[in-house]
């Protein structure tokens, strides 16, 4: 066998290990991807925020990202108060098909 070919065997094979582990860890690359992609997005944020000053003071990196998570929180809070229907007043078990039960 030349070396030309077991050097193309030799890359088949560990490309072909190479996927095969991929496939096995997928889960941890997806996190791993996942985590990467928020640290990007949210990476500037952070320093948008940690630059503003309060009085003489600046956030640091920390509480930049608590006070990023606090609006966040209030947001998903406000549009669920705004967006979902208010219960009935009667006690009664929430209709989902919007009729009223009377």
């Amino acid at each position: 066998m030349s070396d030309r070919h077991r050097t193309s065997l030799l890359l088949a094979f560990a490309i072909t290990l190479g996927i095969s582990v991929a496939y096995q860890v997928r889960h941890v690359l997806l996190l791993i991807y996942v985590s990467a992609l928020f640290a990007v997005v949210i990476g500037p944020v952070i320093e948008s925020i940690g630059r503003v000053p309060i009085g003489r003071w600046r956030p640091s990196r920390g509480f930049a990202l608590f006070i990023m998570i606090a609006f966040a929180f209030a947001a998903a809070t406000l549009v669920l108060v705004f967006l979902l229907p208010p219960k009935d007043i009667e006690n009664e078990p929430f209709n989902w098909e919007g009729e009223f039960s009377g």
